[in-house]
């Protein structure tokens, strides 16, 4: 486990960057992209391992990354070497999921910080994650208005049918609006929560979309 603190600019610049992998500098591009997506866990029980990963991808190949995630003392992340949960290469435009276990000691809100470095200078990405929500173990997991990760590869799908989709792979209840559904969908996506991916079509096309009484709501903007 490696804490950091509450503010960045508080820790020590060890704390906050990785060492480099070594490579051939002859053989690095001199720039390039890099894409980190956080899958927070689903699961969030006290003493209890629970799963999350980590999507790393770049547009171009790279000989080494490393991959760290970092928590405070009452959240550890399991079976890693000071918190590196990734050592390897990037093959350009094919996305690497990099799984790991968390372990809370304590209930409520638990925050990480997620740090991704390459030998190419200046190529690096750091995140913040917000875990809230974690239980006791006796009193069972809380109902998650996300619902279960799904995944999608949705080409020309008539809206309407993408969101019913989504909420039925997803396992949570939605109502949607008999003006909703006219326009065509072409979106894929791996392992995210079902009421993201709903929100993030439906505010593509314009529509609101509202959690109230148990179930997501979507309907035109008024």
């Amino acid at each position: 486990m490696n804490a950091f603190a509450d503010d960045p600019a508080d820790s020590g610049a060890g704390e906050r960057t990785m060492k480099s992998a070594h490579a051939d500098a002859s053989s690095l591009p001199d720039t390039g992209k890099l894409y980190v997506r956080f899958v927070p866990p689903v699961l969030r029980q006290v003493d209890t391992p629970v799963t999350s990963s980590i999507w790393v991808s770049a547009d171009t190949d790279l000989p080494g990354a490393a991959v760290r995630v970092e928590t405070r003392s009452d959240l550890t992340v399991l079976h890693s070497n000071a918190g590196y949960v990734y050592r390897g290469p990037l093959v350009a435009d094919q996305p690497r999921e990099i799984e790991f276990k968390l372990l809370a000691q304590k209930p409520g809100t638990q925050r990480l910080r997620i740090s991704v470095e390459t030998p190419v200078r200046g190529l690096e990405a750091q995140m913040e994650a917000i875990l809230p929500g974690f239980t006791p173990a006796d009193e069972g997991p809380r109902p998650d208005p996300l619902g279960r990760p799904v995944t999608l590869q949705l080409r020309e799908t008539p809206l309407r049918d993408a969101l019913l989709q989504i909420a039925r792979d997803g396992g949570v209840p939605i109502i949607v609006d008999t003006k909703v559904g006219g326009e065509r969908v072409s979106y894929s996506c791996v392992d995210t929560p079902a009421g993201s991916v709903l929100r993030i079509l439906a505010d593509a096309y314009g529509y609101r979309v509202e959690y109230t009484e148990g179930a997501y709501h979507v309907s035109p903007r008024r």
